[in-house]
């Protein structure tokens, strides 16, 4: 009997959506006047999570206390999913 994994966090669901509708918008960040601004496909933010999350676990970043302060709200989202990756 094959068991299907199960996800049991947000990374766990970012790579299941990554790998089963790849092309799907995961985030959409608008203009003050709801004009979409720009969008990142689900395998565009796992490809770029697990990038950054890789260059933080180099630096041995695992369990450190992190402070994020983005003014690009899609760049805060990478890094706050890179540092729950490691």
């Amino acid at each position: 009997m094959i068991m299907e994994k199960k996800e049991t966090n947000i990374i766990d669901y970012l790579i299941t959506h990554a790998r089963v509708q790849p092309d799907a918008t995961a985030f959409i960040i608008l203009e003050d006047g709801g004009d979409v601004e720009r969008k990142i496909l689900y395998e565009e933010l796992e490809s770029a999570v697990s990038t950054l999350a890789a260059q933080l676990n180099e630096k041995q970043l695992h369990g450190k206390r992190v402070l994020l302060m983005y003014q690009d709200i899609m760049e805060f989202i990478i890094s706050f999913l890179a540092c729950q990756y490691i």
